[in-house]
């Protein structure tokens, strides 16, 4: 039997090809253990908009990207991941998803993600906000990483060998 499909969201991206983020090793970890489950891992063209926007704007910890160099990661995304078409299907999805009171205003957009998902009948989402996608991924299991501050406050509540191992913690809190 296949291993579920899973559905990686932008600032997994971001991080895994940003060496300076302190989330870099855990989204690598993280992608690189699903790739090893032979977990089918998935994106979409929001996706791709969404990391050219981000990673092109100057951010607090990291420079801009230059953009041939943000092109040429989005073009490398499309040979390693699979893509899943933003079609018909998705946006009436959405609209049954808003129409339900799951999203409004920014939240639009994650709730966007899990109308494709669902479409694609993908259950499974990795990401590092997993609070953004709280009311649309009803039905949804999300692999919420932990960032390293975070992992400080949990590390009292995280039993065993994972105490004090980042890498550790996100791969236990894959779904």
């Amino acid at each position: 039997m296949a291993a579920d499909p899973v559905f990686v969201d932008t600032n997994v991206l971001i991080y895994a090809t940003r060496g300076t983020a302190s989330e870099h090793a855990a989204a690598l970890a993280a992608l690189a253990r699903l790739e090893g489950e032979g977990r089918a891992l998935w994106i979409s063209l929001q996706i791709l908009r969404e990391y050219l926007a981000a990673v092109t704007r100057p951010q607090a910890t990291s420079p801009a990207l230059p953009m041939a160099t943000a092109i040429a990661d989005v073009r490398r995304f499309q040979q390693v991941f699979y893509l899943a078409e933003d079609r018909l299907a998705v946006l009436d999805r959405l609209l049954a998803l808003l129409g339900a009171h799951l999203g409004a205003g920014r939240q639009v957009h994650d709730t966007n993600i899990v109308a494709t998902m669902l479409e694609h009948g993908i259950r499974r989402l990795l990401t590092f906000n997993a609070g953004d996608f709280t009311e649309p991924l009803r039905g949804c299991q999300a692999a919420n990483l932990t960032r390293p501050r975070e992992q400080r406050r949990h590390a009292a509540r995280t039993p065993g060998p994972l105490r004090g191992d980042y890498r550790a913690r996100a791969h236990a809190m894959i779904v």
